[in-house]
């Protein structure tokens, strides 16, 4: 449905929650059918209790039987001699529910795309990275391909090859080839002008396909791409620092990269791993009455990642993206494929930038305890260990000057698999006959934490926030490790 209150399958807003029989077989207990299973009492937050996927699409979650998505599955339990029991369950493989992702695919490339949802009211910063309307790259790539198209028409990027955006934002040679008369020719003829800054404002916001088409230079669009809107060499350089739009992340494309882009366009493409989750759990309880479980599950990660790559829309073949030096050594140029395969100057087919959203295989291994041997105080808790967890790299800068620096989308925009360790402790207590008093303290470790240098270093990379991630906040770095109390 297209309004966020009407019937929606798999989310909080599916009109079928729950539907399941129940029956049993010699010593095992069955229930199949569409249900939740809940494995871990951690308070707000879900350790152990991964089967079922979350509907993340609300800035206030819900309370989690009712954020957390039912599945058809395959329950089975059944209880041993020494008061042990074993519950074994194959469950639908199902993503968690993230307003701008998930819903649609499109077969073919286009220069726009508002994925259904993308404008729910809450989306996350890292979702409207992938999908959104001014942010998202699903929507910027094309957008620089506009603006590679406009360089192109106005004055031809291959006369400006040996130059790179630094070099036309301050209007200076590099030491290799000047190129400042073409600067100073192109911005007077298109823009009146000469300062470069401004010059690239007014060119970025020709309207072209990337801001709606309108008929009017800087048309207000609600489609226009947040790539560059400084005027003046200083909001430049204090950008390049402290980058919020996306000319300030890639001062070291060159034209030359550029010059493949022309033509750029974008697809979108759900393909969802739907091998079953197998789960199994042995709980106990010890003579002097400590409660224990030990859990493992096998199964598709209920968070999404996106993998992205080149094609070429002529034929549909894989671009890589391969480095080529020019020949003073001063410049590195992107070239997608063998730098003459898509373009401006190809003459043939134009790069196609894939986002294909899928679901990484996992496997967790975990365990719980609790116990009332205080008294009134209940202690409790639960830990988890993740295997090949999917986390976002950023390369911004690297010797081999393959990076975001100098316009390698791909290659410096990588999800990457790294193990993780949870744990939360806990303590329950109740006063007064009947009042709960709870707190507790929960930490996510990182344990493939990436941070290497810099933005003064020559290697700068590091394992970016999944939710946060986005252009405005400096693609925000992560913490190595996350501590919650409550």
């Amino acid at each position: 449905m297209g309004d966020y209150d009407s019937n929606e399958s798999y989310t909080q807003r599916d009109a079928l929650r729950e539907a399941y029989i129940d029956t049993e077989i010699n010593d095992f207990s069955i229930r199949a059918g569409k249900q939740q299973v809940v494995w871990g009492t951690a308070d707000g937050i879900k350790l152990l209790d991964a089967i079922n996927p979350t509907d993340c699409s609300e800035m206030a979650q819900n309370q989690m039987e009712d954020s957390r998505i039912p599945v058809w599955m395959l329950n089975t339990e059944t209880d041993t001699s020494n008061g042990g029991n074993w519950q074994f369950i194959a469950s639908q493989s199902k993503s968690s529910h993230f307003a701008g992702m998930g819903d649609s695919s499109s077969t073919t490339a286009s220069t726009h795309y508002s994925i259904s949802d993308s404008g729910n009211a809450f989306v996350m910063k890292g979702v409207d990275t992938i999908s959104g309307r001014v942010n998202g790259m699903i929507n910027v790539v094309p957008a620089l391909g506009s603006v590679s198209s406009a360089f192109q028409s106005n004055g031809n990027t291959n006369g400006m090859t040996m130059a790179d955006v630094n070099d036309f934002m301050t209007g200076t040679n590099a030491g290799e080839v000047d190129q400042r008369a073409n600067f100073a020719g192109i911005c007077n003829a298109v823009a009146g002008l000469t300062t470069n800054a401004a010059c690239m404002e007014h060119i970025t916001n020709q309207a072209t396909t990337h801001n709606g088409g309108g008929a009017n230079v800087g048309a207000n669009n609600a489609n226009a791409q947040n790539l560059f809107s400084d005027t003046a060499l200083a909001q430049w350089n204090t950008g390049k620092d402290n980058a919020t739009q996306v000319f300030h992340y890639m001062p070291n494309a060159t034209f030359a990269t550029f010059d493949q882009f022309v033509g750029v366009t974008s697809k979108y493409v759900v393909d969802h791993d739907s091998t079953p989750v197998l789960s199994a759990r042995y709980k106990n309880t010890t003579s002097d009455g400590l409660n224990y479980s030990m859990n493992v599950i096998h199964d598709n990660d209920t968070n999404p990642y996106i993998d992205t790559y080149w094609t070429n829309s002529a034929d549909g073949s894989v671009l890589e993206e391969t480095a080529s030096t020019s020949a003073g050594g001063v410049y590195v140029t992107n070239n997608l494929g063998d730098g003459n395969t898509v373009g401006g100057s190809a003459g043939g087919g134009n790069a196609v930038f894939n986002m294909v959203e899928k679901l990484n295989k996992i496997t967790q291994l975990g365990g719980s305890f609790d116990t009332a041997n205080l008294g009134a105080i209940v202690l409790r808790g639960e830990a988890l260990y993740q295997k090949d967890v999917m986390s976002p790299i950023v390369t911004r800068k690297d010797a081999s000057e393959v990076d975001l620096n100098h316009g390698f989308l791909v290659n410096a925009l990588k999800m990457v698999k790294g193990n993780r360790f949870k744990y939360v402790l806990g303590a329950d207590m109740t006063v007064l006959t009947n009042m709960m008093v709870s707190a507790q303290f929960i930490q996510d470790r990182n344990l493939d934490y990436v941070n290497t240098g810099d933005k003064d270093a020559t290697n700068w990379k590091y394992t970016a926030d999944q939710a946060t991630i986005h252009l405005t906040n400096n693609l925000n770095k992560a913490e190595k490790n996350k501590e919650f109390g409550s």
